[in-house]
């Protein structure tokens, strides 16, 4: 489902169930729609529709049933409750647009809301538009976002080149504030995390722990940015700790089989006693390979990802990673489009900020020579 939701995302899913029990759509104990089934059709990660579900059943709105799935109760809806705002309309006023690839990982979950509170707290409407990595997508809800909006947070598309509609936002000097992703060539502003520290961070601390032999791991192009820039990172803190560059220990398209066959040989040849897993999707591919070779982490296989697995529940013990700094990347985000709006569209500024590495229970020593 494209269009323009209301923050927080698992509310969008509540308050849309909400509206099709009061307008007859769905009635008592009409089965509700799967978890897999929301995640794909609000563009969602697991988590957002747990969280949607679980809170309707503490409202007493559904019922689940182990192994059946979630079921509508005889429960009146206070007409008091929000209804849902229908996709297409935009609230007349102070108007900034969001529009993101995917929100199916920590970080991206985290930033959105982070920068939802921020606009809020400014007296700013926030819609988001999900594109789904689809440039056709992108280049209409652009156009259709400067008709509406004053400005926009644009987390560009995975593509080999960047959409022609972001170029038309330059031309004709639209505010608008690059996040996350930086595209080359394209004089406008950005913010994001320093990924190249962020590499170097997590290499130097496994180094520090006596790993000389630390494999990188991704699944994202590294014709992506982030992704280009956590590999350089990682080769020149590769080089500055050691004569011999090894290339050889970088394994990207993991989510390729072949891929996934050269990593498993390297762990079973115990050619890398480390890893960096440069997101959460290469630290679950990561894990489950080890586990197959009944390698322990981490007394056998060290492991640092970017951001953290176990972000919606920090009692859970967690895994070290590099941690984004959502806040202030969306702090700073939306002060710099408000700088454009306000005042000067020429403004053309490159902010990074710098992550931090939180330890956890995947790295140790390295006890082998």
């Amino acid at each position: 489902m494209q269009g323009t939701y209301r923050l927080p995302l698992y509310a969008v899913i509540m308050e849309d169930i909400k509206a099709r029990i009061s307008d007859g759509t769905y009635h008592p104990d009409d089965r509700l729609p799967s978890e897999k089934e929301l995640m794909a059709s609000y563009g969602v990660s697991r988590i957002v529709a747990v969280n949607a579900l679980t809170n309707l059943v503490k409202e007493g709105l559904i019922y689940r049933v182990p192994g059946r799935g979630s079921f509508v109760s005889g429960k009146t809806i206070p007409e008091q409750l929000p209804k849902a705002r229908p996709a297409t309309q935009m609230e007349t006023g102070k108007t900034l647009g969001l529009l993101i690839p995917h929100i199916d990982d920590p970080f991206v979950i985290q930033l959105v809301n982070r920068l939802n509170q921020e606009a809020n707290q400014r007296g700013y409407y926030f819609p988001l538009f999900i594109t789904s990595q689809n440039p056709e997508y992108e280049k209409n809800s652009i156009s259709f976002l400067q008709q509406q909006a004053q400005g926009m947070i644009l987390f560009p598309c995975n593509a080999d080149t960047y959409n022609d509609a972001i170029l038309s936002m330059v031309v004709q000097k639209y505010p608008f504030v690059l996040v996350d992703r930086r595209l080359p060539g394209l004089e406008a502003n950005y913010v994001g995390t320093d990924n190249g520290l962020g590499a170097k961070i997590a290499f130097e601390y496994l180094f520090s722990l006596g790993h000389h032999n630390v494999a990188l791991c991704c699944t994202t192009p590294l014709s992506t940015y982030s992704t280009g820039k956590r590999l350089e990172g990682y080769l020149e803190a590769l080089k500055s700790s050691s004569d011999l560059l090894n290339p050889s220990l970088v394994v990207h398209n993991l989510f390729e089989r072949e891929s996934q066959e050269v990593f498993r040989e390297m762990l079973r040849n115990r050619k890398a006693t480390a890893a960096i897993c440069l997101d959460i999707r290469d630290f679950e591919i990561c894990r489950k390979i080890a586990a197959e070779l009944d390698l322990d982490i981490p007394r056998d296989l060290s492991v640092i990802t970017f951001d953290n697995p176990n972000f919606h529940d920090w009692s859970l013990n967690t895994a070290t990673h590099i941690r984004q700094n959502e806040e202030e990347i969306a702090k700073a985000a939306i002060e710099l489009l408000l700088r454009q709006i306000q005042a000067d569209f020429s403004l053309c500024e490159v902010v990074e900020i710098p992550p931090k590495l939180e330890i956890g229970y995947t790295t140790a020593k390295c006890i082998r020579k």
